[in-house]
């Protein structure tokens, strides 16, 4: 059995409301899920209860999701945006890309060099608030998450060729963006 059949197995299960088979949804998905979210936020509370809430809104939208190609993840990322876009609306701010968590980073620094990573930090994520939506989240996915662009195009629904095309642009327009030119 393939992990496509395994998972629309799953999600038939899940509309039953079979629990064991919405934990499992649960647990493969709620890690990715909640770094997506956290690099959006910033707030580790924030972020938790975003992650809460889509799951739970999953869960609820079952009987009316239907399997169109796109992986169960796809659409997860989307409740997940949407619902990081009413924090945001609700906050009465712009969404600013959310600042790398140190739980994310790979090397922490030295004291001395903790002032220079924060104004990189801030500059890229002022940088990343000026992309696309798609350009952003594919950058989040490939550079954070380290996901190929066959992982982001299933988890999407789009093709690895448009990935790698969204991944390209959003690099270019950082490039631009970070020697100080504007889009």
């Amino acid at each position: 059995m393939s992990r496509n059949d395994d998972e629309a197995s799953l999600i038939q299960r899940a509309r039953a409301l079979d629990e064991k088979a919405v934990a499992e949804l649960y647990e493969r998905h709620v890690q990715a899920i909640y770094r997506y979210v956290i690099v959006r936020v910033n707030d580790h509370q924030v972020a938790e209860d975003i992650t809460a809430d889509v799951f739970l809104r999953a869960v609820e939208g079952l009987g009316a999701y239907e399997y169109r190609g796109a992986p169960f993840s796809s659409w997860l990322y989307r409740i997940a945006r949407d619902r990081v876009v009413d924090y945001y609306r609700q906050q009465g701010r712009r969404q600013d890309g959310g600042e790398i968590p140190e739980t994310l980073a790979c090397n922490q620094p030295e004291p001395d060099d903790r002032v220079v990573q924060e104004m990189e930090q801030q500059q890229l994520r002022d940088c990343l608030a000026k992309l696309t939506e798609d350009q952003r989240m594919v950058v989040i996915l490939r550079f954070i998450e380290r996901q190929s662009a066959g992982e982001i195009a299933r988890r999407l629904g789009k093709t690895a060729g448009a990935v790698r095309a969204l991944q390209h642009r959003a690099l270019t327009a950082l490039g631009h963006l970070f020697e100080g030119e504007e889009l």
